[in-house]
């Protein structure tokens, strides 16, 4: 407790000394001053405060529930680790359960709220930048855009001593114990192994065990779990990793760290990561492209209200192969489509056509079409768009304007 506040509630009096938590709560607890004010009361980084036990979250149990409960007093507790939080402080087991008034959830930025950044890169550096650092605010505050967007990737990932060349060993270190075991299955996850079996056969565990390993990650949001849209056979499950900067991390970092040891970042970035980022970039695409379809939503453009769009694969019946597609929705006898392209080239008819007979085979009466594109659209299917309201362009100009 800091002598400012003490000397607020203890004016021309010696501060006191404590020796547990239940000291300090008797102290507050008796002390008029403090329980007729309208103070807030924040515990930054509460699961390190309150550690494995549930000492503290009893003592603020008992002084919630005797003596604050009908006071103008406020209660703050936060916390980065999530699976304490969840856990230790909102189940049913934790001794502070039911006694939340409001929960809130730090979410990262969407990509169109870049724009207060006012950074100079170009968009597309932008959101390179914003995919790599996961749209973390305290990572995006690192970029320095008075330099490149390779000396940025340099500075924050591949150089000797970087402070994201760890960074995400400290976040698993905060949900798990056994940090090795979970970063070997999301390296596994990045390199391409997607499916249980695949996973297991990389890291060389037993199924039950990754699963295992696989359950708790989904559970704080670094992974999850898909299946194809409108598909229950969990024998088609495939496991993503969620979030742009463990991604980012697991694919070029980790790989690489060695090298990235011996001062070789450099290398790294010129050999393998700058020839590499449209291929990261394209599942980062697809998620940003469902974040905008939600966030700009609109009965005029759009067919149906839709909860859920996501991904389908799987064997086609008429062009007798697998394919996916990057979204799909439904409802009643509508559906829409949607194909998301981070490349340099132009979308042309070509791609639009692919995706209409790719989706033959689903029997709707309306089908809606999305098309995505980094680099815009040529001309004809501008025309053509115009002239059909079934199919809507989206740009990363567009993305940006929402």
């Amino acid at each position: 407790m800091t002598d400012s506040f003490l000397s607020v509630l203890m004016p021309n009096i010696s501060h006191p000394s404590f020796n547990s938590y239940k000291e300090i709560s008797d102290f507050l607890n008796h002390n008029d001053k403090f329980l007729s004010s309208n103070y807030i009361i924040v515990l930054d980084e509460y699961p390190l405060l309150a550690g494995n036990k549930d000492e503290l979250s009893s003592v603020l149990q008992y002084s919630i529930d005797k003596y604050w409960k009908n006071t103008k007093l406020k209660l703050v507790l936060c916390g980065s680790s999530v699976s304490f939080m969840k856990e230790q402080v909102l189940s049913g087991d934790s001794p502070l359960y039911g006694r939340t008034t409001l929960i809130m959830e730090v979410k990262k930025f969407m990509l169109w709220e870049m724009k207060a950044y006012n950074w100079s890169f170009t968009k597309e550096e932008t959101a390179i930048l914003y995919s790599a650092l996961g749209g973390i605010p305290r990572y995006l505050n690192m970029v320095d855009d008075s330099i490149s967007l390779k000396d940025n990737l340099y500075n924050l990932f591949f150089n000797t001593g970087s402070i994201l060349a760890g960074g995400t060993d400290t976040l698993i270190n905060e949900e798990f114990k056994e940090t090795a075991r979970y970063s070997d299955v999301l390296s596994a996850i990045a390199s391409g192994r997607s499916s249980l079996n695949d996973i297991a056969e990389k890291v060389r565990m037993q199924t039950g065990t990754v699963s295992f390993y696989l359950s708790n990650m989904i559970r704080v949001g670094l992974i999850k779990k898909e299946t194809p849209y409108g598909s229950s056979n969990n024998k088609k499950s495939i496991y993503t990793i969620t979030n742009g900067l463990f991604r980012f991390h697991y694919q070029f970092v980790i790989p690489n760290i060695n090298m990235i040891n011996f001062g070789k970042g450099k290398d790294i970035l010129d050999m393998v990561v700058i020839h590499s980022l449209s291929r990261y970039m394209g599942l980062e695409w697809e998620q940003i492209c469902i974040s905008y379809m939600f966030a700009s939503f609109n009965v005029t453009r759009d067919p149906f209200l839709y909860n859920d769009l996501q991904r389908w694969w799987g064997g086609s019946t008429k062009q007798k192969k697998q394919i996916e597609i990057d979204m799909m929705s439904t409802h009643n006898d509508k559906a829409l489509f949607g194909e998301c392209k981070w490349t340099n080239d132009k979308v042309d008819i070509d791609i639009l056509d692919n995706l209409i007979d790719k989706c033959s085979q689903f029997d709707y009466k309306s089908k809606t079409w999305y098309l995505f594109s980094k680099s815009g659209f040529e001309e004809s299917l501008i025309e053509k768009a115009n002239k059909e309201s079934n199919i809507h362009l989206i740009s990363l100009n567009d993305v940006y304007s929402l």
